[in-house]
């Protein structure tokens, strides 16, 4: 799983990990990014969490802190 803000920049990143991922035969199952100014983040990791991904990763402009505080919650 890729989540990522939908600046520009965190958007690039992660375009380049899910071309690297692909890549190297791994499977990206959700693609998503996420407004800038987002601060709740429940129904995206309800989302995640259904996927049962492997690995997830977040290419944030700082947002991570609360996204993991959502998610063990």
């Amino acid at each position: 799983i890729l989540f990522y803000d939908s600046d520009a920049f965190p958007r690039e990143v992660a375009e380049i990990a899910r071309d690297t991922a692909t890549a190297c035969d791994a499977e990206v199952v959700v693609f998503d990014g996420y407004a800038p100014e987002s601060a709740d983040f429940k129904a995206e990791l309800l989302r995640i969490k259904r996927a049962k991904p492997d690995r997830i990763a977040f290419v944030s402009g700082g947002e991570v802190g609360l996204l993991v505080r959502q998610a063990r919650e």
